[in-house]
């Protein structure tokens, strides 16, 4: 092993470089571990709206804008997140955010399209023509191949040590 450890680590910035991959991959792992829950997660709640879910109109009462700086440059990325109110089929008034819009949002009193689930009237999604659901499987997928991606990297390197080592 010490001759493995000598054929990688000739020098400092070699091991170093081993080293570096190494703590990479292990970010990576983990990384794309959390982007696969997340996914799931996202994943689950699409499912449920696609199932459980109730559709009615609702008001906008309010909005409120948000600005986003998108690098250091300065520009800035805006949203809108509406304020909603609506009545649910049990006849209850819920007032809900709905999901952030880019761009300048809606007017207040225009009223909209939506859809909740009745168990929880405040996951509200809004049901327009052009507005997609966020199933998840972007999420799911990428950390998906960063996790492989990472894995590989883990058990790769310590087999090039290993092969590089035999004479």
């Amino acid at each position: 092993m010490n001759e493995a450890i000598a054929a990688l680590w000739p020098d400092p910035v070699t091991g170093l470089m081993w080293l570096f991959i190494l703590a990479v991959a292990g970010i990576g792992l983990f990384g794309g571990i959390r982007m696969i829950r997340r996914g799931a997660r996202s994943r689950r709640r699409w499912r449920q709206m696609q199932h459980e879910s109730v559709s009615g109109l609702a008001i906008v009462v309010a909005t409120r804008d948000e600005t986003h700086l998108v690098d250091d440059k300065g520009r800035q990325w805006q949203t809108s997140v509406p304020i909603l109110q609506f009545h649910t089929a049990a006849g209850a008034v819920v007032t809900a955010e709905g999901p952030a819009l880019s761009g300048p949002g809606f007017a207040v009193g225009t009223t909209v399209p939506i859809r909740y689930l009745p168990q929880d009237p405040q996951q509200v999604e809004l049901m327009l023509p052009d507005a997609q659901s966020d199933t998840g499987n972007g999420m799911f997928l990428g950390g998906i191949y960063v996790v492989v991606i990472a894995a590989a990297l883990l058990v790769g390197v310590p087999i090039v040590i290993l092969v590089a080592s035999q004479p």
